[in-house]
């Protein structure tokens, strides 16, 4: 571009200018900062390329934008647009540009699902780009992002599981863990992975092993009545009549004689 050329561009954030402007050729598309004569900031663009109308003011020099600075003040600006539309809550968590197609997709998580198509027109008016959401579940982020949780270890779901399964309080209910929900969440915020897919060593467990309450009878013909049950030792902690405490594993409590609990009577007694 020579001296007197009218460069053309779409201002980021909104509008258009042209500008007279003496210096290299800019590619077009290319987002870059615009020193203009009289202004005290410069102004970032998209440049549309050249023009024959008049300027509407003078460019003092343009300067290439690192890629790293691109992506932040399209995030920026689109987090400001979306406070202001009322989307407080929702966490743009990856940026991507296509410069050559003028194409910038976000990616973003919410407690809530939201749809944000009716927004994308007027943002891409003011952004001059195509732009798309995606949301993304805090799960899935967390698999993308990778990281060492509560336990010391690298995230599951990052380093072998294929697929991010469901997880429910019940499931940390039979491994018995009553604890408050958040003492069993991730890095993720939701409930951990491992309460998945260790469920079923558990369920094996609760198979083999006894209920507290059931009652088993000694050599010596001593009834013992089990009140504590270690699923991971394969251990269970047994009193007898006198308050005595015994504990055993599962193979000498397979040697005792197990006493059936009696049977509820079918009708109840009548009062004199």
């Amino acid at each position: 571009m020579g001296y007197g050329t009218t460069l053309e561009v779409s201002i980021i954030g909104g509008g258009f200018a042209r500008w007279s402007y003496r210096g290299p050729q800019v590619p077009r598309g290319v987002i870059a900062w615009a020193y203009v004569e009289g202004e005290d900031h410069p102004t970032p663009v998209k440049v549309r390329g050249t023009s024959s109308k008049p300027s509407e003011g003078r460019v003092l020099r343009m300067e290439p934008m690192p890629r790293e600075t691109k992506l932040r003040l399209l995030k920026n600006m689109t987090r400001a647009f979306l406070w202001e539309h009322g989307y407080k809550n929702l966490r743009i968590v990856r940026t991507e540009l296509n410069e050559q197609v003028g194409h910038v997709h976000f990616v973003y998580i919410a407690d809530d699902r939201h749809q944000l198509d009716h927004l994308v027109r007027t943002l891409s008016k003011k952004l001059h780009l195509k732009v798309t959401f995606e949301q993304m579940g805090t799960r899935d982020h967390a698999r993308w992002m990778g990281g060492i949780d509560v336990c010391g270890r690298e995230l599951c779901c990052t380093l072998f599981m294929k697929e991010i399964p469901s997880v429910s309080l019940d499931m940390a209910r039979k491994q018995f863990l009553f604890v408050a929900p958040d003492r069993l969440t991730g890095v993720c915020g939701r409930l951990m992975c491992c309460l998945r897919y260790e469920l079923p060593v558990y369920e094996e467990l609760h198979r083999r092993l006894p209920k507290i309450g059931a009652v088993y009878r000694d050599p010596e013909g001593v009834e013992l009545r089990v009140v504590k049950v270690m699923h991971l030792q394969e251990r269970v902690e047994l009193v007898d009549p006198d308050g005595g405490a015994r504990e055993m594993t599962l193979e000498e409590l397979l040697q005792l004689e197990p006493v059936a609990a009696p049977a509820a009577s079918s009708r109840r007694e009548k009062k004199p």
